[in-house]
């Protein structure tokens, strides 16, 4: 048996992830998954397309999927920023197929992004982008910003 070694971005991340949902947990969200992997496309002869959701969870009766987006320092973009189009392409298939496999095809949800700075010295900074961007055909409910 083998282990993969994970390279210092992915640490990074790792860490970042852990710190997320600690945070959402602490407002109230329940942790439903962390890592999944979703199977999007798989041919005969072509490798599969595979998506990953940061974090699942619920926020009261709405389904939420979030991405973790961690730094070491502050740039010229906000981190959310990396959640352009085609990020939003995949996040939005890879919700599709996990609630398809679950059966939870008519639960509202939702997509939100939750940044995370893990400056050298000082506390890690958390932000929260509730309902980030919009799946087509999903209205935009009412809601308060965290």
């Amino acid at each position: 048996m083998f282990t993969l070694r994970k390279t210092p971005r992915q640490r990074l991340g790792a860490h970042g992830e852990r710190l997320a949902a600690r945070y959402l947990a602490g407002l109230g969200y329940r942790i439903a998954a962390r890592n999944v992997t979703v199977l999007l496309d798989a041919r005969p002869g072509a490798s599969a397309a595979l998506g990953e959701l940061d974090i699942v969870a619920y926020d009261r009766t709405t389904l939420v999927f979030v991405e973790v987006k961690t730094r070491r320092r502050t740039g010229l973009l906000p981190a959310e920023r990396a959640v352009d189009t085609r990020k939003r392409a995949l996040l939005v298939r890879s919700a599709a197929r996990y609630r398809s496999a679950l059966g939870l095809r008519g639960e509202p949800y939702r997509f939100d992004v939750v940044t995370v700075l893990l400056p050298k010295r000082g506390a890690p900074m958390v932000r929260h982008l509730r309902n980030y961007f919009l799946a087509p055909g999903i209205r935009r409910l009412p809601h308060f910003d965290t």
